[in-house]
């Protein structure tokens, strides 16, 4: 199941998010936060349309979960009508989605990236100049690196730890939010339209950090994003004891806030490596989603036997803290002509003498 469900996201997410930038290149934040606001946007539909047609009557679980036969069985019929809606919605999309020609495209970025060459004004990490993520079709070999480069560059290993973290984070909220808020709150209708909403969250979240994203950096709103996904869940025990208004406003805070992940890396996942192979090279960034999908349940079944849902929420936090150091030491900056200057610097030099023995040597 693991597998299966990163495959399909993967397959869904990575070319409507590639043609999106395609589209918009000297917006890419925005355009992933559009994209991907879509993808989060449509549990605020489906969370309604699952609880009329499995809980109509407002039936309250016996305790975690829901054991009443009537309702179980709806189970089934449920799947087999939302997949049939999703097959529909789909094909009509894929009929619908087009890549832009060559002319909409910008033809200027090398132009500016030569004039600002004798830029010597200091970058800041909230105040990098956007025009060097732009993208353009024209890129000659130094305006990319290739994914096996890529693979052993220190950066796609921390973009890969830190959506590592925000995902793992993001399906053990999605996934136990209901059933921890159903240890104090017996209204599964309220429990519900908290999702519903929480959808509507998700989406501008997205939209947010993509725009942030565009008027700063990368590394600037990844650190908001961290800082504030530590603060909230380590937060969401407390609401036990403030009462369900509280649950839902620490609930849709968090979902306004860790869907940044998804809708930066792509853009600065094409700005470090370059546009050419920058689908490729997220589409390696999903492998962590794999090991995601395995880890979630088995994480949290040892987390809540052991210590119950503080422990479990604690721990989530500590990932989010994890990915805020790991952001810290990413660059300001990145591009493949810092990945290819890094990876120059590590070839040893040879001194004069080994130069003149390989001459004699050849000769």
């Amino acid at each position: 199941y693991g597998f299966v469900s990163a495959f399909g996201q993967g397959i869904a997410l990575i070319p409507t998010m590639t043609i999106g930038m395609r589209w918009f290149p000297d917006r890419k934040g925005m355009a992933m936060g559009v994209v991907v606001g879509g993808f989060g946007g449509g549990a605020f539909i489906f969370n309604q349309i699952q609880t009329v047609i499995l809980n109509p009557g407002n039936i309250s679980p016996d305790g975690t979960y829901f054991t009443d036969d009537e309702l179980l069985e709806r189970v089934p019929g449920l799947m087999v009508i939302l997949g049939t809606i999703y097959f529909v919605i789909q094909m009509i999309a894929c009929t619908m989605v087009t890549e832009p020609d060559s002319t909409t495209l910008p033809q200027t970025e090398t132009k500016e990236m030569q004039a600002r060459s004798g830029d010597t004004a200091s970058d800041t990490d909230c105040g990098v100049d956007r025009r060097d993520i732009l993208m353009d079709e024209t890129q000659t070999v130094q305006d990319f690196v290739s994914p096996k480069e890529a693979l052993k560059s220190r950066e796609f290993y921390m973009l890969w730890m830190t959506r590592f973290c925000a995902v793992l984070i993001t399906q053990t909220v999605s996934g136990f939010y209901k059933a921890f808020g159903q240890t104090f709150i017996s209204d599964d209708h309220f429990l519900s339209l908290v999702g519903a909403v929480s959808s509507v969250f998700n989406c501008t979240g997205r939209l947010f950090y993509g725009l942030l994203m565009d008027r700063s950096s990368y590394k600037c709103a990844m650190l908001l994003e961290m800082t504030c996904l530590t603060v909230l869940v380590a937060s969401l025990p407390v609401t036990q004891l403030a009462g369900k208004i509280m649950f839902a406003t620490c609930v849709w805070l968090i979902y306004f806030t860790f869907p940044g992940t998804v809708s930066t890396q792509p853009a600065v996942t094409t700005q470090t490596f370059g546009h050419k192979y920058g689908g490729t090279i997220y589409g390696f960034l999903f492998t962590s989603d794999i090991l995601n999908n395995f880890l979630v349940g088995t994480l949290s079944d040892k987390l809540l036997s052991g210590g119950g849902w503080t422990a479990m929420f604690l721990v989530l936090a500590g990932f989010s803290l994890f990915a805020f150091i790991l952001t810290l030491f990413f660059p300001k900056s990145p591009s493949p002509e810092m990945i290819r200057n890094k990876r120059l610097q590590n070839v040893p030099q040879l001194d004069p003498e080994q130069c003149t023995s390989i001459l004699k040597i050849n000769t």
